[in-house]
């Protein structure tokens, strides 16, 4: 089928933690290259659409991981792209590891007119994908997610930076994965080194450019062992992403590790 696709991946060390295991970034890189590479198969890949004044921008992105691989470990991606609703293509992801189902994701994804930056209507590139599945539903039912807060929340960090030119992606604006990078960045030790995500759900608004001035603001709220974040990426104050994290004990989470090079 045209509209799926699958590629190995091997868990780098430089794509690892202190403790040898996948990052988050990691795994929400795969989701992305994964789409890329299979739109390199059929034909729509970036390079592509830039010679037809078009590009690809992922919109929102949900990811719900039920364990981290480690150094040296090979993931499989197995990825669908769903019929277009509206301006829209869903895309699934799921990443196996020996056969069990590690993570599973969902993104939205338009494309723009690069020279009007206005979305073009799935049609200009639908063929590619078709036939679709009918009988897959999307793991995403809301284009634009409110991520609200009360004061049971608390801001824990804030982070001002300024946008650099090794930010810049082929879209000559900043990459989508570097928003995510602030945020990590801007957690505080604790969230780090005790806890790991177990659901990352985060929504691109507005492009930042080099130069910007970008605030990361980063709010917690206590649930017994577990804790919930919002985060925000504003600037002048508007929010340019956002986006909700989930946090379940760190030991719940990673992989045994099994490797005997990488056991004390």
């Amino acid at each position: 089928m045209r509209n799926q696709y699958s590629k190995e991946y091997t868990v780098d060390s430089f794509n690892t933690d202190f403790s040898y295991h996948a990052t988050t970034l990691y795994l929400l890189g795969v989701v992305q290259d994964v789409a890329g590479c299979h739109g390199s198969e059929i034909g729509t890949a970036i390079p592509k659409l830039n010679k037809k004044n078009m590009t690809w921008v992922v919109s929102r992105t949900k990811l719900e991981i039920k364990q981290y691989p480690y150094w040296m470990e090979k993931i499989k991606a197995n990825t669908i792209a769903l019929k277009p609703n509206l301006f829209y293509f869903t895309r699934n992801v799921d990443l196996y590891h020996k056969n069990s189902l590690i993570c599973k994701a969902s993104s939205l994804w338009l494309v723009l007119d690069t020279k009007t930056f206005i979305p073009k209507k799935p049609s200009v590139i639908e063929e590619h994908f078709e036939p679709f599945e009918t009988d897959i539903e999307p793991r995403i039912n809301k284009i634009r997610k409110k991520y609200d807060f009360n004061e049971d929340y608390k801001l824990i960090s804030e982070n001002t930076i300024k946008v650099s030119p090794s930010y810049g992606d082929i879209n000559n604006h900043v990459n989508n994965l570097h928003y995510f990078d602030w945020v990590v960045k801007s957690l505080t030790k604790e969230l780090i080194t005790d806890f790991s995500i177990s659901l990352l759900d985060i929504s691109w608004v507005k492009q930042t450019f080099v130069g910007d001035n970008i605030n990361i603001k980063i709010y917690e709220k206590k649930l017994g062992k577990e804790r919930n974040v919002i985060f925000k990426i504003l600037k002048d104050n508007q929010i340019m992403c956002h986006g909700e994290l989930e946090f379940k004990p760190r030991k719940s989470m990673i992989m045994e590790i099994k490797n005997p090079i990488l056991i004390p």
